[in-house]
């Protein structure tokens, strides 16, 4: 079967990737977490992994921080670039603006579009199973593909987990009976950090009134500004902006 292998390449992608194991306190999710590595690449969902009488679906895509118009991340665009510049006429300009809730709009759009095909990873799951009598579980791995996907709230610099958002919580527990769990990817281009918990860890999470306000935390890379040479790669630019504040 000719796959993309995507989630694969995370592990090829990043030098430095870590797993925060203790975000969960399920033990299933732990374990898997700890295997996810191992995970055998498909079609529809992007890859699957047997652990003794449960095979688990796992859907991968990503989203990001970035402006997206038209369905278009530009981050993504201004990358198309960089790898065409021979197709270029002119330079390019792209002017990056992070923010939550741009997170928070292409997680919705692509959870209501993948969730349309559930059904179809399960049937196509349960085929790969060795096994006669098996569970299945299906669990989302988000790749937030931000250059710096790094959130904190307002006038701080403390990273927090964007699983924490409750805004974030909220649209994975729409499909709460379809998924199983989530995997989180986030970082920037050198180190990522892998998170995640099952998606009734979110709900008890949201009961307990232990999940976040999104409008309260913004993204630590305030601006990305990327200039694309249509002649030399060494003309590029890539400014970046953070704001740092001395005092509250």
């Amino acid at each position: 079967m000719d796959t993309k292998a995507e989630i694969k390449e995370i592990f090829v992608k990043y030098k430095n990737i870590k797993k925060d194991i203790d975000f969960s306190d399920d033990t299933e999710f732990k374990r898997i977490l700890k295997k996810i590595g191992e995970h055998i690449p498909s079609e529809k969902p992007d890859g699957y992994l047997e652990v003794d009488d449960t095979i688990y679906g796992i859907e991968h895509f990503q989203i990001s921080q970035y402006v997206v118009k038209k369905g278009q991340d530009f981050s993504r665009v201004a990358k198309g670039s960089q790898n065409n510049r021979e197709k270029m006429r002119n330079d390019r300009d792209f002017s990056l603006k992070p923010s939550v809730d741009n997170l928070i709009s292409a997680l919705e759009r692509n959870m209501d579009s993948h969730s349309h095909s559930f059904e179809e990873y399960k049937t196509n799951v349960l085929k790969h199973s060795e096994k006669n009598t098996v569970n299945y579980k299906l669990i989302i791995f988000i790749e937030d593909s931000t250059d710096s996907g790094v959130i904190v709230k307002r006038r701080d610099t403390k990273p927090i987990n964007p699983l924490e958002l409750k805004q974030l919580a909220e649209i994975f527990l729409k499909y709460k009976n379809d998924i199983w769990a989530v995997i989180y990817s986030f970082g920037n281009e050198i180190t990522r950090e892998l998170t995640g918990c099952t998606v009734q860890e979110l709900q008890d999470k949201k009961e307990a009134g232990l999940l976040l306000n999104a409008e309260e935390y913004v993204p630590f890379e305030v601006d990305r500004e990327v200039h694309v040479s249509s002649k030399d790669s060494k003309e590029d630019k890539n400014s970046i902006t953070i704001k740092l504040f001395d005092h509250f």
